[in-house]
């Protein structure tokens, strides 16, 4: 049986939505001349942002579009998960980057992870609220309901977050825990092939490409993957660098930089396509993209920075690195982002997650983002690691609550994912 593609909201006038996706491409096309012009970020730092930036930002919106037609083909709910890791390609680029350039230069090591941990915090501290919050605006709605096929989703990634605790313990992110993350997606992929098939609610240029002839639209679909890639390939290296030295240029740390505003911008389109499904009344499938999202990068984006920068280790320098030394810096953020995901995945064990829920982790994660600039601004550095351990034990406190008084919804997850089929 394959799967079939919705068309809830109307269909969109064709030259217009075809428009957008051409629009989309040539977006791209300065970042890509540009990049093999040889750019340095040090010419135009803010000339690089800008169109570095907006090339990145542009292939990820054709690459999710690309993702969402490929699905068609798949026909099952495989889908939800391949698109929700081929989305977020353009952050997987940025970060490996990042991890390379670690072993290379000391200087980057702190660098190395703040991508990561700021794509992390701002999926589940801006995402998944605002998910909630539509659907409370909109219908009066004060819960968002997942599927039972959402469960593997919720045990692989609870499985992942409680395996990464042991990471900040231990000071280093190695080899092994890469195997162990990058197990864990393996079985969950595995686990959603079994899973029964869904209808694709589509929007923007792939509602009307989805119409198009298998053979036609299949040789626009890797039109678009190959177009995105390269411009992704073209673009990850200047757009660091720009972000880097523009950071420096206006006397802010780079860090910062790199830890908030690259996830913003390889991330938005997820952000766009999950923000167009829950207004059409698909919060359920908006939600579960954002919880996929966060199972595919808290395995495959986690598990991959020891291994870029082992293989970098062993080219630059002839010898593999086994781990990663994590600096103080590197531990604080890694607590702060664990112990946000223990709470929020706990909070989903019943597959409903309120509005209360969502305000609490809406409200967090402003508290600890707007905190953490207001204390750098006034140059109280020395209160910005005790303010995010503070806010580390809250989360981590909030989440023991949470699977204690879910630990029955917790069982019959576990029992749906691994119990024998009755």
């Amino acid at each position: 049986m394959s799967a079939t593609h919705g068309s809830k909201g109307g269909t969109p006038h064709p030259p217009a939505a075809l428009g957008v996706l051409a629009f989309a491409m040539a977006l791209s096309l300065p970042g890509m001349i540009l990049g093999l012009s040889g750019f340095h970020a040090g010419e135009s730092p803010f000339l690089g942002l800008l169109v570095f930036g907006g090339a990145i930002v542009s292939a990820a919106f054709v690459l999710t579009w690309a993702a969402e037609l490929a699905q068609l083909d798949i026909g099952s709910s495989l889908a939800i998960v391949f698109v929700a890791l081929v989305t977020v390609l353009p952050e997987y680029a940025v970060d490996m980057l990042l991890a390379w350039n670690a072993a290379i230069d000391a200087g980057d090591q702190n660098m190395a992870l703040a991508n990561m941990t700021g794509a992390n915090r701002l999926l589940i501290g801006i995402g998944w609220p605002v998910v909630a919050l539509i659907v409370w605006y909109k219908k009066g709605g004060r819960e968002v309901l997942l599927g039972k096929d959402r469960s593997p989703d919720v045990i692989w990634l609870t499985i992942a977050t409680l395996y990464s605790v042991v990471i900040p313990l231990k000071g280093t992110l190695a080899w092994y825990d890469a195997l162990f993350l990058i197990g864990i997606y393996g079985l969950y992929v595995l686990g959603s092939k079994n899973e029964p098939e869904e209808e694709h609610d589509l929007v923007g240029p792939p509602q009307v490409m989805a119409g198009w002839k298998p053979a036609r639209r299949k040789k626009a679909t890797a039109l678009l993957f190959v177009w995105a890639a390269a411009a992704i390939f073209l673009c990850v290296h200047p757009f660091v660098e720009s972000l880097k030295t523009s950071g420096a240029s206006l006397g802010i740390d780079p860090t910062f930089f790199i830890q908030w505003l690259a996830p913003l911008a390889s991330e938005s389109p997820e952000f766009v396509v999950v923000v167009l499904l829950t207004l059409r009344g698909r919060a359920d499938m908006g939600l579960g993209a954002f919880v996929s999202s966060k199972v595919n990068q808290w395995t495959l984006l986690v598990g991959g920075v020891p291994l870029a920068y082992g293989i970098s280790s062993w080219v630059h320098h002839d010898a593999f690195a086994a781990g990663m030394t994590l600096t103080s810096f590197q531990k604080e953020e890694l607590w702060l982002t664990i112990t946000q995901g223990l709470y929020a995945v706990a909070a989903i064990l019943d597959l409903n997650f309120s509005l209360r829920q969502a305000t609490i982790i809406l409200v967090l994660f402003l508290v600890q983002f707007l905190g953490s600039i207001a204390f750098e601004t006034a140059g109280l550095h020395g209160v910005t690691a005790p303010f995010h351990t503070g806010l580390s034990i809250l989360y981590a406190l909030l989440a023991l609550e949470r699977f204690a008084a879910q630990r029955h919804e917790l069982k019959l997850r576990l029992a749906e994912v691994f119990g024998k089929p009755s």
